[in-house]
């Protein structure tokens, strides 16, 4: 598989993590962290496959900042905003938690 092919594989599985997102994000009997952990997936995948696909390196990882850092490296444009440290990060659990208060009353 050409480093191409394994980026369109990335891809079209952060779609369906997305898809995920939007089909579940209305739905109160949801978690939340259920709907986080698909949208962590979908970005995680996405930014994965941008690297694949110009050929760079990227470790099995759930931080999103250092995936944004190794884009940065590569000059792949990024927003130029990393994301912040949830509070797992601070006790070494290196998944965010995220929380969308539209679903909150």
């Amino acid at each position: 598989m050409t480093a191409r092919d394994h980026a369109r594989v990335l891809l079209g599985k952060a779609r369906d993590d997305e898809v995920a997102v939007r089909k579940l994000v209305d739905d109160p009997d949801i978690a939340d962290a259920v709907v986080g952990f698909h949208a962590q997936q979908a970005v995680e995948k996405a930014m994965t496959a941008v690297l694949s696909a110009h050929e760079h390196a990227y470790p099995w990882t759930h931080d999103v900042r250092h995936l944004m850092e190794l884009l940065e490296a590569a000059g792949s444009p990024t927003t130029g905003r990393a994301p912040r440290r949830s509070p797992s990060d601070a006790l070494g659990g290196g998944v965010s938690i995220w929380r969308d208060d539209r679903r909150r009353p």
